[in-house]
Order: structure tokens, then C-alpha cells, then sequence
């Protein structure tokens, strides 16, 4: 008796071909032709330096909310500019009292990744350092859930 199972990669559970793809579809329709290019590069480089297919979908999903909130072209931006977007992520996007969730964590996160790497070519802090821009975006502690501990007896 024989029994035939199919299986399926973690890609393909998830369908992050197909997500990605939705992703650039929205990329494509929404941004200008600047931050598209800028973004296909850097997916190229996610690919080359052998992202997970998960990493590359949060970081383009990203990008293009990052994109949309910048209102300007990533090639000219300025630290002010940063310093404005990362104000509206803590608004958009941070907890109710302020501090910061794993939504705005993961956002400036990207966002420093991102411009490390177009600005001096690496997305390795180790490599490069942070640009100007990006050098006092800083990561808060993201509140862990107090969970009640039941004891035995």
C-alpha cells in the first residue's frame, strides 16, 4: 500500500511568490518610476545576498508604505525628511500610550536597512555604519505582554 504526499515548501505554504508579486503590482501602479527602480535594486539585492522569501515580502511591503508616506523621492531626501517620516510611523503605527509596537519597530528597522544601503551601498551595519540621515533613528524596546505564571501545587 502506497502512500503519496505532497510536499510543500514553506514558499509555498505561505505563497510568497504570489504576495510578492501582488506587492510589486501595488508598487508598480503607486510610486514613480524613481522608486521603482530604486526598489527592484534593492530587491535584486535581497536576492543576491540570499534573503528569505518572508524577509524580501516584509521588506518590500514595507518599502512601498514608507514610500507612500515619504512623499518625496528616496534619492532626495534629507535628514529632516527621515525625521518626519519616522514621526509619522511613531503616529501611524506606535502603541496607544507612545511606545513603540512591533508595527513601528519593524518600520524604522527597514527603513534604516534601506537607506543604509542606497546612500553607502551595504546593507550591513557591520560594513558601513548608518548614514547621516538615519544615524539618530533609534529602535525602542517594543512592551512585552505580562503573562500570569499558574503554579502547580
Amino acid at each position: 500500500m502506497s502512500t503519496n504526499y505532497v510536499l510543500k515548501s514553506i514558499s509555498d505554504i505561505y505563497s510568497y511568490d504570489k504576495q510578492i508579486k501582488g506587492i510589486f503590482e501595488k508598487i508598480n501602479r503607486d510610486l514613480s518610476e524613481d522608486t521603482i527602480s530604486l526598489i527592484q535594486k534593492y530587491d535584486r539585492e535581497m536576492i543576491n545576498t540570499s534573503k528569505a522569501k518572508g524577509t524580501r515580502r516584509k521588506h518590500l511591503q514595507t518599502l512601498y508604505v514608507l514610500s507612500k508616506m515619504l512623499e518625496r523621492e528616496w534619492n532626495s531626501i534629507t535628514k529632516e525628511d527621515i525625521d518626519i517620516l519616522v514621526s509619522k510611523i511613531m503616529e501611524k503605527f506606535a502603541e496607544e500610550n507612545g511606545q513603540e509596537s512591533n508595527y513601528s519597530y519593524d518600520h524604522k528597522k527597514i527603513l534604516k536597512i534601506f537607506v543604509r544601503w542606497f546612500r553607502l551601498g551595504s546593507r550591513e551595519f557591520k560594513d558601513v555604519g548608518d548614514p547621516e540621515e538615519t544615524k539618530k533613528v533609534k529602535l525602542g524596546r517594543i512592551r512585552e505582554e505580562r503573562r500570569q505564571s499558574f503554579q502547580t501545587y
